[in-house]
């Protein structure tokens, strides 16, 4: 199943099989996919569009809160059998974030993009997990 969102200031848009889940056919890990895609999404709505970093060298705040919070906004709208407790957000994360980290071609969380073509690589593993596991930290 093909998921993909995206965060504008009045809209969030999605592709259906986001918006439209079929929990029959696929299942409750296709709910918890689409919900934590959407959820992402509306994160976004304040850390992204009315918080918005002066340049792309602080991309992890955008996407690392958003990767963060989306776990706690799933909670409160996800159905009762899906457990979306902080300890389901530091597994999916922190696991991701210490091995990518752990790697010699790890980078720092903060990377410089003074041109066009350095600003995609940024949106890796460092940015969304670390950059989430970072604001988690903050928070506690």
């Amino acid at each position: 199943m093909m998921v993909g969102a995206m965060e504008n200031n009045g809209l969030v848009t999605s592709t259906v099989s986001v918006a439209n889940f079929n929990r029959a056919k696929y299942g409750v890990i296709a709910e918890l996919d689409s919900i934590l895609v959407l959820t992402h999404e509306i994160a976004h709505k304040w850390f992204g569009n009315l918080v918005t970093n002066d340049w792309w060298d602080s991309i992890h705040v955008k996407e690392g809160m958003a990767s963060w919070l989306m776990y706690p906004v799933a909670q409160n709208v996800a159905s009762n059998n899906l457990n979306m407790k902080d300890d389901v957000a530091i597994f999916n994360t922190m696991v991701k974030a210490l091995e990518v980290d752990s790697k010699v071609s790890s980078r720092p969380i903060i990377s410089m993009a003074k041109y066009r073509d350095e600003i995609m690589p940024l949106f890796d593993y460092i940015t969304y997990f670390k950059g989430g596991l970072v604001g988690r930290m903050v928070y506690y």
